[in-house]
């Protein structure tokens, strides 16, 4: 699924594939980076998210940055998003945090009718981000 996710999202432009390794390290294993929700419908996973702790600054507070919520195309449309959203939001109260953030590419029309659903609010923010190339080179 994350496979799919990051073909469907990023295309070509796909980076990394996933790998069994790298899943169990950074989203299921016992030292796992990510929280990972995972929506099963029958024998059949529907979908899933990732998450880890972020900062509010704005309020000096605890938050969480939502990484990824993809359910599959069979699924879509059936609440398996509202679903692992709230599962996000159960641990955010849990965590006691101030808010969750997420992105959403531009040209994700479904994923942005969705988030408007569910009443989330645009921080009329753009992301931006630093890859390894570029990380590197504010280092020389």
């Amino acid at each position: 699924m994350a496979n799919d996710f990051d073909a469907e999202d990023m295309g070509a432009e796909t980076l990394r594939p996933f790998t069994v390794a790298n899943v169990t390290r950074d989203m299921i294993g016992p030292g796992a980076t990510l929280t990972t929700n995972v929506a099963v419908a029958g024998d059949r996973l529907a979908g899933f998210t990732n998450h880890l702790p972020s900062y509010r600054f704005e309020s000096a507070e605890p938050a969480i940055w939502l990484e990824s919520l993809y359910v599959v195309p069979d699924f879509r449309r059936a609440g398996v998003a509202r679903a692992l959203m709230a599962a996000v939001a159960a641990d955010a109260i849990a965590r006691d945090v101030a808010a969750i953030y997420w992105g959403v590419r531009m040209v994700n029309d479904g994923g942005k009718g969705f988030y408007r659903s569910i009443d989330a609010q645009s921080e009329k923010a753009e992301i931006l981000a630093l890859f390894r190339d570029q990380i590197a080179a504010l280092t020389t």
